[in-house]
């Protein structure tokens, strides 16, 4: 007769907590790298870490708090999470953990700087189908980081994480044909790239795609089409394109003028750090554009301006000195 393997509840629970904390996670990169949803990220993240602590959950975690995606950023904290797990991560063989280690080296992220032992845990992704670090080994060969520079390279990785719908590779197929690098110049293939990745929802390229519509760079010049990807990316805590909306409605080019709106998107901007929002910020308490004249509070925003190495708001306090 079979011996019967008895389970005890304590494992089976533990089972099943890894289990749901493992269907969390996907979730989480699902959201991250292909939705761009990066709040949601966050959150479906901490949920796994709540019920399992994987290195890969607290490798995912520590790059969303390093680059500030769903969360305050926090560069501290990141790299004490990877002095911890970074040991155990790399001994890992799936894909996801084998690109992070690569990711934590190239940055770096508390660890040293080590460009050709992140191309070799990029390339052993690569081959394991894992689109991020497809596009990461294209970026190193586009800029010569770590190997010599070699654009015909740089676009093969791009073209094959691309072909896996990586929005981020192309955007970065994009704007080589924007700028002719490594292939002849070509802004209308760059519109169609640019659309591609805007389509998957990845906030660059829909600020991009809002760029060319918006001046008509060889294509047809369409600003309310611009607008419609401004406000999507803006939608995902795009700065620059927060900051678009502001300067559309401050001086009403593609829509009706409107100071409270531009205000408000020049404020949402300056929350991520955006100086040029700042700035516009500080002009309209400074002018009284759609509020009252109030200079303490110009100076204010021309003060955390200036902090960020904006001009014109360095420019604006000079001026205010010399009075």
């Amino acid at each position: 007769m079979k011996r019967l393997l008895l389970i005890t509840p304590i494992i089976l629970c533990c089972y099943a907590q890894n289990s749901i904390a493992e269907k969390h996670f996907q979730t989480s990169l699902t959201e991250y790298y292909e939705k761009h949803s990066y709040e949601k990220a966050w959150n479906e993240n901490e949920t796994a870490l709540d019920k399992h602590k994987d290195a890969r959950y607290f490798a995912h975690k520590a790059k969303m708090l390093f680059v500030g995606h769903g969360t305050q950023k926090n560069p501290t904290q990141a790299k004490k999470i990877v002095r911890d797990i970074l040991p155990k991560l790399v001994q890992n063989q799936d894909p996801f953990s084998l690109y992070m280690s690569g990711w934590f080296y190239f940055v770096p992220v508390g660890t040293d700087k080590n460009l050709n032992k992140s191309l070799s845990l990029f390339t052993k992704a690569g081959e394991k189908n894992f689109s991020p670090a497809m596009n990461h080994i294209g970026v190193m060969y586009r800029y010569g980081l770590g190997v010599e520079k070699n654009l015909d390279t740089a676009m093969m990785w791009y073209q094959k994480a691309s072909k896996l719908n990586s929005a981020y590779a192309m955007t970065n197929i994009a704007n080589m044909y924007y700028y002719g690098s490594g292939v002849e110049k070509n802004l209308k293939e760059a519109a169609r790239w640019f659309e591609k990745a805007a389509n998957l929802d990845f906030p660059e390229a829909m600020y991009r795609y809002g760029i060319m519509n918006y001046y008509g760079e060889e294509i047809e010049l369409n600003q309310e089409r611009a607008i419609e990807f401004f406000q999507k990316a803006a939608a995902k805590k795009h700065a620059l394109s927060m900051f678009n909306l502001g300067v559309v409605y401050f001086y009403g080019t593609g829509a009706p003028s409107d100071f409270a709106t531009a205000y408000k998107w020049f404020l949402e901007a300056s929350k991520y750090n955006h100086g040029e929002s700042m700035a516009f910020l500080g002009e309209m308490h400074e002018k009284g554009f759609g509020r009252d004249k109030d200079l303490s509070k110009a100076m204010q925003w021309f003060t955390k301006g200036a902090a960020l190495g904006n001009k014109r708001s360095i420019e604006k306090l000079e001026k205010y000195k010399k009075n």
